[in-house]
């Protein structure tokens, strides 16, 4: 897990950081992907701040548990990659 993506991640989630369509677009299809993958597990720290900022969002509160990614964030940052080679 890399910091600096899960930074970029949280302030383009959150909207601090404009994303691009394409980040938007990005986003939405991995986060489908990986909310019906048997790896996807409740995240307690996405579930504490989207919980309270954005609690419909899809995909919110749900992480990674092979590389412990929060996945609505870390589904916007363009370089990251699905440890298991979804996305």
């Amino acid at each position: 897990m890399n910091l600096l993506h899960i930074y970029e991640g949280w302030t383009k989630s959150l909207g601090i950081v404009k994303a691009t369509d394409k980040e938007k677009q990005l986003a939405m299809e991995r986060i489908k992907i990986c909310i019906a993958c048997p790896f996807a597990e409740e995240n307690w720290l996405s579930k504490i701040v989207k919980g309270v900022l954005q609690k419909d969002e899809i995909g919110s509160g749900i992480g990674c548990s092979i590389c412990g990614c929060p996945i609505n964030e870390i589904s916007y940052v363009l370089e990251k990659k699905c440890p298991k080679d979804k996305w």
